[in-house]
């Protein structure tokens, strides 16, 4: 059909409804009535002659034909947005928005206490949500707008996510303060020596601080395998058990545990995180603003850590 016929305006109900799979969820998500984006989605398989949506479930699941525009329809929604609106402007003490986070569950602790923080100042009514991120379906989200950011290592993504370096940190050691074998010059025979544990998401395979000692052909005791840093931590306060983790999660975890930050004995690659977003929505005023917001608090975490370093690189 010819553009001059088609209402655009349709074609944001088309890509709500695709983007949370319900017409009641495209409705909240337009600040429309149900009844109005139905009538919308009707009007539309009218005129493009599809069912655009077929039932699967309790959800509306894109028909071949939607599947197939629906990337690029994205794109040129994102375009439009830009040329119609340069000027908008985001204004963050009177938005009531709410966006959606995936970020790696260890990265929570230090991403979101500052930007809670800054928000409750910059702008009071914004409420964030912070979801679970699988690394399976994180550009498929990011895409759709089921996620507004991701956060976690770099990751391989296709050339409609755009990321940019977010924080780097070093990996150190912790142990209690009263560890009878360990002091502040923590040798490599001294490390090898002592049981550690290891945080790791799976539930087999080499950690990432393993994978650098087999290159060395040298190997630790693993005592206990788990999934969090807070509660290895606590483990650690009340063992002598060592624990190798990024010194940003050792300097917020360990203060009111009574532990001691130490070098790692071997050379380890920092630690890097990235944010990530849908390049399609990249000059959006509200999560430019989001955005900037993060990369600022992340920057300055990073300089105060290198202020008030606890501990000095040995390389």
């Amino acid at each position: 059909m010819h553009i001059s016929k088609l209402d655009l305006n349709l074609l944001r109900v088309l890509e709500a409804i695709a983007s949370v799979g319900s017409i009641t969820g495209a409705a909240k998500k337009l600040n429309l009535t149900q009844p109005a984006v139905s009538h919308a989605l009707n009007r539309l398989r009218e005129q493009l002659e599809d069912p655009l949506f077929l039932r699967e479930g309790r959800g509306l699941q894109p028909s071949p034909y939607t599947r197939e525009i629906l990337p690029q329809l994205r794109v040129v929604l994102g375009d439009l947005e830009r040329v119609l609106a340069p000027g908008q402007h985001f204004n963050p003490l009177k938005s009531q928005q709410s966006f959606t986070l995936a970020i790696h569950r260890a990265m929570e602790s230090v991403v979101l206490p500052p930007l809670m923080k800054s928000l409750q100042q910059q702008a009071p009514e914004v409420s964030i949500q912070s979801v679970k991120l699988s690394r399976y379906t994180i550009e498929q989200e990011l895409r759709s707008g089921a996620v507004d950011l991701a956060v976690d290592v770099l990751l391989p993504v296709g050339e409609q996510i755009e990321y940019t370096l977010l924080q780097k940190t070093p990996m150190v050691v912790v142990t209690r303060k009263d560890h009878s074998r360990i002091t502040e010059n923590l040798t490599m025979d001294g490390y090898l020596q002592e049981k550690h544990i290891l945080v790791s998401s799976r539930r087999e395979g080499l950690g990432y601080e393993d994978q650098q000692l087999a290159s060395l052909e040298k190997r630790r005791t693993i005592a206990l395998r788990l999934r969090d840093y807070q509660v290895a931590c606590q483990v650690v306060s009340s063992s002598d058990l060592l624990l190798t983790l990024p010194q940003n999660y050792a300097r917020q975890l360990s203060s009111d545990l009574g532990l001691q930050i130490l070098p790692l004995p071997y050379e380890l690659p920092s630690v890097s995180a990235y944010l990530y977003w849908c390049n399609f929505r990249r000059t959006s005023p509200a999560l430019l603003w989001l955005r900037e917001t993060l990369l600022h608090l992340q920057a300055g975490l990073t300089a105060s850590n290198r202020r008030h370093q606890a501990v000095t690189n040995p390389y």
